[in-house]
């Protein structure tokens, strides 16, 4: 046991050094303090929201109860969607004379073709000419290394 005080840990100076805090302003407590309040009321309204709404349910066991829950809901949902315009129940003649037209705006008609009957004396075929290409060799004197010899196979036409 040696009588020389123990050395400070590392974190310690690196606190002290590394931690400087500006003093907060008095505004800046009375904003954090309704920040707080503000939070506070509104955790325990949501509780209070959740507790009432527990109680209700437990109240509304009964299966009618449920069920009349269930159809509110569904004509509240009912009322949110869309409504579309209710279909006719009969169609008149201008209508189908109006869709007759548009669908015939969008056939084009196919143009009649007919087929003439022609006497052929002779049927002559034509010949096409072959085309032969004549390869020339290059002379060279030079010999030719790996990847030269390579390049000029495939890359030379």
């Amino acid at each position: 046991m040696s009588d020389t005080p123990t050395p400070p840990t590392q974190s310690e100076p690196e606190l002290k050094t590394r931690v400087k805090k500006k003093p907060q302003t008095e505004k800046q407590k009375e904003n954090f303090q309704k920040a707080l309040a503000a939070l506070k009321a509104k955790r325990e309204a949501q509780k209070k929201a959740q507790e009432e709404e527990a109680e209700l349910l437990k109240a509304e066991k009964d299966e009618v109860k449920i069920q009349r829950k269930q159809a509110e809901y569904y004509e509240k949902a009912k009322l949110q969607r869309k409504k579309r315009p209710e279909k006719p129940l009969y169609v008149t003649a201008a209508e189908l004379e109006k869709f007759k037209l548009e669908m015939l705006d969008y056939v084009k008609p196919t143009p009649i073709v007919r087929e003439r009957e022609v006497e052929v004396e002779k049927v002559v075929e034509k010949a096409k000419p072959i085309v032969i290409e004549k390869v020339v060799e290059k002379p060279t004197t030079k010999v030719l290394s790996g990847n030269e010899l390579l390049d000029r196979i495939f890359f030379s036409k």
